[in-house]
């Protein structure tokens, strides 16, 4: 990532890991929200974060199934062939239990653990104003 401008540093260093093509996917998805251009992709919502914690293996976490945002016609993937984004939120040590499990998903990892359900809330915000989330 870029350097901060001087004088100000991060307030926190969040994670985003998973396969390269759903990494891909978010940046396209927050270039083509953060440029205004949401037409041709009306059908793309919002990105959808999932903040969980110890439910790795009983967690209903396939919310990219259709039964969930409906098909997505091709005319609605536009040009970028941008998909909906799901995003599972993690503390740091629970990633590797939900990596095991959900090897194929997005996920935020929290730069702590044990702040609650409201600081994960404000991480998300923090990291996506982008998504205009």
């Amino acid at each position: 990532p870029p350097a901060p401008p001087a004088g100000r540093e991060p307030l926190f260093r969040a994670t985003l890991r998973g396969p390269e093509a759903l990494i891909a996917n978010w940046e396209a998805t927050c270039d083509r929200l953060a440029g205004g251009h949401r037409e041709g992709h009306q059908r793309i919502p919002f990105p959808a974060f999932i903040p969980s914690k110890g439910r790795a293996e009983r967690a209903n976490l396939n919310w990219e199934a259709e039964h969930v945002y409906g098909p997505m016609p091709e005319e609605a993937l536009g040009p970028a062939g941008l998909s909906p984004v799901v995003c599972i939120v993690v503390e740091p040590q629970e990633e590797d239990d939900y990596r095991d499990v959900w090897p194929l998903a997005l996920t935020l990892v929290l730069p702590e653990s044990g702040r609650g359900p409201g600081f994960a809330r404000w991480v998300v915000q923090r990291v996506c104003p982008r998504a205009f989330v």
